[in-house]
């Protein structure tokens, strides 16, 4: 855990299925019950048929790296304790329209430092998992094989 980092609050009723997942280390995503499209960020309605209703379904995390940045500069000094990094914008497989920023993670789960651009392809495949950053908050993180 970093002290000062900024936590999303993990109890809003909107996307709290999605936090309380992600503490365990699993990934839900928001689909609507009536078309069967999926969506990401949650909402409360779909985008595509304007139904209210939805369900959480599982998804095994497995993507793409769609896009990275590696910044120099941070903005908020919590961030300047876990420098050198890569933030990744990555693409689930079972739905490439769902792009999700995380921290570019080495094999362990856990590194992230000593991770260059270099390192990093646009298209190389990467796996979303979350990392323990507060108490019951867990954030997404893209594992690279590297």
């Amino acid at each position: 855990m970093i002290e000062g980092l900024p936590l999303p609050a993990v109890d809003d009723p909107l996307d709290q299925a999605f936090w309380t997942a992600a503490a365990e280390g699993k990934l839900l995503v928001q689909t609507c019950s009536h078309c069967g499209e999926a969506r990401f960020p949650p909402r409360p309605m779909c985008p595509h048929c304007h139904s209210e209703d939805s369900q959480w379904v599982e998804d095994d995390g497995a993507g793409h790296v769609w896009s990275f940045a590696s910044p120099q500069s941070p903005l908020l000094p919590a961030f300047e304790a876990m420098l050198p990094y890569v933030t990744v914008l990555g693409t689930l497989e079972s739905n490439p329209q769902i792009r999700i920023a995380g921290m570019a993670v080495g094999a362990d789960g856990e590194t992230s430092t000593g991770i260059t651009p270099s390192d990093i392809r646009i298209g190389q495949p990467a796996r979303l998992r979350f990392r323990l950053a507060g108490e019951n908050c867990a954030l997404p993180v893209w594992q690279i094989a590297w």
